[in-house]
Formats: C-alpha cells, sequence, structure tokens
C-alpha cells in the first residue's frame, strides 16, 4: 500500500490508463473474485437462453425430422381416387410451386405378437408407396403384400423384430359412418398375419406423425394396394401428401378443387331416363348437408328443378294383427309433379300432396294388409340411440290412399344401395349392418323382390321423414333433377348433365368435406417457435444465482473501495473531483465485469447443457420425451452476456454513489464518515 500510495502523491503522472491496470494489479485478489461473481452470472443467463433455444431447436429438428419433405398433407374419412395424386401433378399451377404428391391410407388399430401375444393398441397404420418414402433421405424399405414394416418403439413394444409374424387388426368400413343405422359396428374387424419385413429406427419414418407430438409413435407401413384390399378400397386413398411450397396452402386447395372428380367425393350422377331426368346418389347412404345444398344451387344455375328424396327403411308396416317386414318407404319434395313421372293413385288422379303423418301404401302393400283409406298404419324402425345402440322407434299414419305399382312407384333407385342387401338375390340373402328377423320374410315378400326389389312400399310427406330419420351426417338419400318445363325441348340428357356436373364442382367446397390441404410443416414450425418459453422458466428457476451473484458482486466491489478509502481520500485531495474518481472507478468495475463475461461464456454452454441434459434425463416428464438435444444460439450468448454486463455495471455504479456521502478528510484518515 505505502508504494501504491507512492505514485498517486504524484498528479501530473497520473492517468486513467495508468490508474487502471496498477489498480488491476495491486488489487488482483477483490478483482478476481468480482470477476467470479460476474462469471457466474453469465453462466447462468445466458445458459438459461440457451435451453430455449435447445427446446425451440429440437422441436424444430423434431419437425422437420417426422415429416421429411411433406410440406402438405390432406386427411379425411372418406376414400377418393389414389391416382388423384396424378391428376394433381399434371395440373397447369403445380408445378410452379409444388414438387410432387403421393398418395397412402391412414388408419387406426393394434398389433399384437403372433408368439407372445403382447399388444400394442393406437398404432398408425399407414399403406404407402415408393411416393411415399421418397419425402424421406432416411431408407424405407416397402414391404411386400404379405409383410409390415415397424419402427423401433413399436416393435420394442411387441417384442418383435425382423422375421417374426405379428397380427394386425384394424376396422374395414370407414364408408358410411358407424354411428349410423347402416354403418357396420361389430363385424367389420380385419385380422391381418404379417411379416415383420423391418424394423425402422425411431427417427425420418419411423418417427413420421402429422400432429405436432413429442412421444414417440407406434408406426406400421403396409403395402398401399394390399391394405387398400383388406378395406375393400381398392385403386382409393384417404391421405395425400405433397411438397414444395409449406405456406401457399390456398394456391394448392385451389388446385385441388379444379382437379376433384365426383368419384372423389363418393358420388355418382345416373341417367334415369332420355328426356334429362338425373338422379345425384352418394356411396355413403346418406348425402352430406353441404353435398345436398350445393347441388340444389347447382340445379337452378342449370335451370334444372330438384327433387330431393328421403328413402328409409322400415322394419314392419302393420294394420291390426296383419303385417308387412322390412319395406323401404319414401319421402320426396314437393316438387315431385315436375318430374316426367308421378305417382298415381289407383283410380288413375295424380296423387295429392301428403301433409304430416299421411302415408300412401303401393297397392301391393295395401292389398296385403288389406288397408284402405282412412286406415291407421302402424311403423316401427331404428333409430340410432343417446349411447350408439340401435333402438326400435314407432310411428302411427293415416293412409291417405292407395298408389299404383307402376312408373315412379315401381323405382327401385328411390333407395340407396344398401350394401349386404341390395346386391342380394334374395331377402333370405341378406347381410345387413343391423339385427334382422329373416324368419319373418314370407314367399310373397320374396316374390316382390325378385320382381320390384327395393322399390318402396309407402310415400311419407319429405318433412315428416326429416323430422323421423335426419341425422348429423345428413337428411336426403338422393336429389332428382329433371329440366324445367322451358328447357325441356332444348336440353338433351348429355346437355343436362354436363351443365349440372360443371356448377355443382363449381359451387361445392371440399373443404367442408373434409377435403383440404393442411400446411402441416409451417404449422409444425410455428408450433415449434411458440412452445413453453422454457428460457424464461429457468431464469426465473435461476434468478436466486443471478441475483446472488449480483448481490455479490456489489458486495466485493464496495468492499475494495472501502478498503481504497485513503487512496481515493488522496485523489481527491490532490485536485481530482468525485466524478472523476467515480469515473476511473466504474471503467475498472466494467473492464473486470467484461472479462467476468468473457470467462462466463464457455460457463453458459457447461450449465446449458447440463440443463439440457437434465430435462433429457431427471426431469424428462416436463417435456414429454428425450429428444432434446444442444442448440448454442450466438444471439442468445451474446444476449445473457450483455445483460449481465449491464446489471453488473448497474450494481457497480450503484455502490459507489455512496462515496459522495463521505468526506475526504475521514477517507484519508481511512474512516468512512458521512458529512454532516
Amino acid at each position: 500500500m505505502p508504494g501504491f500510495v507512492s505514485w498517486l502523491c504524484l498528479p501530473r503522472m497520473l492517468t486513467p490508463r495508468r490508474f487502471l491496470f496498477r489498480s488491476l494489479s495491486h488489487y488482483r485478489g477483490i478483482h478476481l473474485a468480482v470477476a467470479l461473481g460476474v462469471a457466474v452470472g453469465t453462466a447462468v443467463l445466458s445458459g438459461a437462453l440457451l435451453v430455449g433455444d435447445s427446446v425451440r431447436g429440437s422441436l424444430r429438428d423434431l419437425t422437420l425430422d417426422r415429416l421429411g419433405a411433406i410440406d402438405h398433407a390432406m386427411v379425411t374419412d372418406r376414400y377418393f381416387r389414389a391416382d388423384l395424386s396424378e391428376d394433381l401433378a399434371e395440373a397447369t399451377n403445380f408445378a410452379y410451386a409444388f414438387e410432387r404428391a403421393a398418395p397412402a391410407v391412414l388408419i387406426r388399430g393394434s398389433v399384437e405378437s403372433a408368439s407372445s401375444g403382447a399388444r400394442a393398441s393406437r398404432v398408425n397404420i399407414h399403406g404407402i408407396d415408393e411416393g411415399f418414402a421418397s419425402f424421406y433421405e432416411q431408407p424405407l424399405p416397402l414391404p411386400k403384400s404379405r409383410q409390415v414394416v415397424l419402427n423401433e418403439s413399436l416393435a420394442r413394444e411387441v417384442g418383435v423384430a425382423a422375421g417374426d409374424s405379428i397380427l394386425l387388426r384394424f376396422q374395414t368400413d370407414t364408408l358410411v359412418p358407424s354411428e349410423s343405422v347402416m354403418g357396420r359396428k361389430d363385424d367389420n374387424v380385419r385380422t391381418l398375419r404379417l411379416e415383420v419385413a423391418s424394423v425402422l429406427p425411431n427417427r425420418g419414418p419411423g418417427r413420421f406423425g402429422l400432429s405436432p407430438s413429442q412421444q414417440l409413435p407406434f408406426n406400421a407401413y403396409m403395402e398401399l394396394k394390399a391394405l387398400q384390399r383388406s378395406l375393400e378400397q381398392d385403386g382409393r386413398a384417404n391421405a395425400l401428401f405433397v411438397s414444395g411450397s409449406h405456406t401457399d396452402a390456398e394456391q394448392l386447395n385451389g388446385i385441388l378443387r379444379d382437379t376433384l372428380t365426383l368419384s372423389d367425393l363418393n358420388l355418382s350422377i345416373r341417367r334415369l331416363d332420355d328426356e334429362g331426368t338425373l338422379a345425384l346418389n352418394t356411396d355413403r347412404i346418406v348425402l352430406e348437408v353441404p353435398v345436398a345444398e350445393a347441388a340444389v344451387r347447382a340445379a337452378k344455375e342449370a335451370k334444372l328443378a330438384a327433387i330431393p328424396i328421403l328413402t328409409y327403411l322400415a322394419n314392419t308396416l302393420r294394420v291390426g294383427d296383419r303385417e308387412v317386414p322390412y319395406s323401404t318407404v319414401t319421402a320426396m319434395g314437393p316438387d315431385q309433379a315436375a318430374t316426367n313421372d308421378s305417382l298415381v293413385l289407383l283410380g288413375g288422379s295424380p296423387a295429392p300432396a301428403l301433409t304430416a303423418d299421411e302415408i300412401f301404401l303401393n297397392d301391393w302393400a295395401a292389398r296385403d294388409l288389406r288397408a284402405g283409406t282412412g286406415d291407421a298404419i302402424e311403423m316401427t324402425y331404428y333409430v340410432v340411440g343417446t349411447e350408439g345402440q340401435l333402438d326400435t322407434a314407432t310411428h302411427r299414419f293415416t293412409l291417405k290412399g292407395v298408389v299404383r305399382l307402376s312408373g315412379l312407384a315401381a323405382d327401385r333407385h328411390l333407395a340407396p344401395d344398401y350394401k349386404g342387401m341390395s346386391d342380394a338375390k334374395r331377402m333370405g340373402d341378406w347381410a345387413p349392418p343391423f339385427p334382422v328377423d329373416l324368419s319373418r320374410v314370407r314367399a310373397v315378400d320374396e316374390d316382390y323382390w325378385n320382381r320390384y326389389r327395393s322399390a318402396p312400399k309407402g310415400f311419407v310427406s319429405l318433412e315428416t321423414a326429416k323430422t323421423l330419420w335426419s341425422s348429423r351426417f345428413g337428411q336426403l338419400t338422393s336429389i332428382r333433377f329433371t329440366p324445367q318445363k322451358a328447357q325441356a325441348r332444348v336440353l338433351t340428357v348429355e346437355k343436362a348433365e354436363a351443365s349440372f356436373r360443371e356448377a355443382f364442382l363449381r359451387r361445392l367446397s371440399p373443404a367442408t368435406l373434409g377435403l383440404a390441404f393442411q400446411p402441416v410443416k409451417a404449422r409444425g414450425l410455428a408450433a415449434s417457435s411458440g412452445a413453453t418459453d422454457f428460457s424464461g422458466l429457468f431464469i426465473g428457476f435461476s434468478l436466486f444465482l443471478i441475483v446472488s451473484a449480483t448481490m455479490l458482486v456489489t458486495l466485493l466491489f464496495r468492499l475494495g473501495v472501502e478498503r481504497r478509502a485513503k487512496e481515493i481520500g488522496l485523489l481527491l485531495s490532490t485536485g481530482h473531483t468525485m466524478a472523476s474518481v467515480r469515473r476511473l472507478l466504474l471503467g475498472e468495475g466494467a473492464l473486470i465485469s467484461l472479462v467476468g463475461c468473457l470467462v462466463g461464456l464457455p460457463a453458459a454452454v457447461g450449465y446449458g447443457a447440463l440443463m439440457v441434459h437434465g430435462l433429457r434425463t431427471w426431469w424428462r416428464a416436463a417435456v414429454g420425451g428425450s429428444f432434446l438435444e444442444l442448440h448454442i444460439g450466438t444471439i442468445s450468448l451474446a444476449g445473457g452476456a450483455v445483460g449481465a454486463l449491464a446489471m453488473m455495471i448497474v450494481s457497480i455504479w450503484l455502490s459507489l454513489r455512496r462515496l459522495r456521502r463521505f468526506s475526504p478528510r475521514s477517507m484519508l484518515a481511512g474512516a468512512l464518515e458521512e458529512e454532516r
């Protein structure tokens, strides 16, 4: 200390630089402690920011890994043409922004080991071809028709390896919703015995999934054609993947809309006669509401009269103790007179409009029931209960009249094609998805089926039918169209169909039916950026260390200032102002803090690595997996260092403000006493 004070007695030789370097050397012990405190604060603050970078970067890597080159995906509950991918790729505007498209079949099922019986549920079953495999850089071996490829997590879950056999189970009937009366509920589970061709590591296609998730999925891959055959959906798919621009989903959906056909929507147009009468039917039994609304609007544009039709299956038509089993009953819109054929009463006059709870019977049913006008007709039919079960409902109608079993009344196309029924040669061969008592079927019923098939035996008003038989899946089974009278002579059936088809496809929004591409990669990347702010979270967890380091730096620097009271007093006595002394000491503290920050940066990387390791192991449940990897961001390192440096300089500045409260005389004496 005497030597250090001696050179302070030569004011003309004292410069800020000489003061700084001599002070750093003379008080190196206390300065080292301050620098270490700053290093701790820098390591904790920058390390916490690196944790946030690591979480976001790992989620981003996870998104890119599981999706490969897939930018857009369309997955629906309906099956469209697998060739739609080729039509899409050949569209004029597709090549400008997109690269390739590939179809696939995506369903859920379960896997069971054929030897041990170990089972895994919630398995993602994918029917793929080489188009899907091309989205990934990692090799994806394509299975053959009786093979399956499993990812590592699924193979480990059921304890199988390449060459072992597994039992793959899934539901087959998804065309008609299982929650509807005609949907198959219990007898549509298919079981396949397949050989495990290979096991994929849990990366790339082994981790494929459209929903952002940190959990490892259970993935199984089958040959596309083999899965299509098992689902009875030959040549069709329910998923379509596209690579290219990962943000322009609107343009891609516009191309899709121009490429779709009625077959892709499970719709068909049937020509009923040579005079322009058409019928819009669906393989899904019931026309969905958006489809029906678009069809009515398109018919108006094409100058066609639209006649909505709803046909339902009655379990029983009963009058007193006489009954007819299993009959279709049809309701038609009020414009049925616009058709080229209409219902005709037995007397030859056109059938009048029906009101609520009124019914027409055809002459076969009326004769079999020995029913006359005014009789009460009791109808029983199935409805879906609140818990998905089938209940039997009953409704009473009043017989309005009897219609001739000819023309429109004998039209078997008024009823949709019921799988397991419409294709049966005899009623005794029916195999519907709901319980039937075929012992009730009589010889006369078989004769009616042989001659008229599913032609309705009864007709009710459309309002009544919608009240009784509508569901969330739709209100109509078909819609008929016929040229309006002013157009009947000039509009041929070919022109009528072409005009309606064009207007219908233009007016129908595929997105309302679930046919729309989603920018899965863009959303996944956005989700990774907007994930939980682990930077702020770990700064909060580490706040005690940061505050403690700051307080330590403040106390150590204040201690150093107190030990240098005589030095500061001598400076003040030799003409230096308090402001200049504080600037000298602040510059000294800033340099020490800067050195501490530089020392703390490598420590920040170590701290961040330790925290990431903890999240991957000890605190694994916090992030839902072990996917985290350390990502070192220069911005976070620099930001943490600057933030720590700023905090330390502010704390040093605050401690130096105390000097103005002491007199130079007291500081020369080595006793810090406040002036009075």
